[in-house]
């Protein structure tokens, strides 16, 4: 489109990469994140206290730790009396693509030896 901006077209370009993808999730939950705190009066370090952790953790979550588990985030959300609902998937709307691009893999091969001790030290 000609009245898009420069941002507006790269952001239509890029959704349905892997990469925009995750960033959009984690924006959107770190909103609800937000608006859940201030709704109920909950600060940083009142969050903080009640997951057991550092308000310097709250902080990097809130501002889009990369690594946000599932765990994680069923934690925050008991610690603001809530529920997380199951997301749903809907068919990607970007034009000219019906699947998201996943970026291609390292050709390098992993040995079963490196992924046991990356097993191991998840544990």
């Amino acid at each position: 489109m000609a009245t898009d901006t420069w941002l507006q077209s790269k952001l239509r370009k890029s959704a349905g990469h892997v990469g925009y993808e995750i960033e959009r999730l984690l924006i959107g939950i770190n909103e609800e994140i937000v608006a859940q705190m201030e709704a109920k009066g909950i600060t940083r370090t009142e969050l903080a206290r009640r997951l057991g952790v550092d308000k310097s953790y709250v902080t990097r979550m809130l501002n889009g730790m990369p690594n946000m588990t599932l765990k994680t985030l069923v934690s925050v959300a008991s610690a603001l009396d809530c529920q997380v609902s199951m997301p749903s998937f809907s068919k990607l709307t970007v034009a000219g693509s019906d699947h998201i691009k996943v970026p291609a893999a390292s050709k390098r091969p992993r040995s079963r030896k490196s992924r046991q001790s990356r097993v191991a030290g998840s544990v």
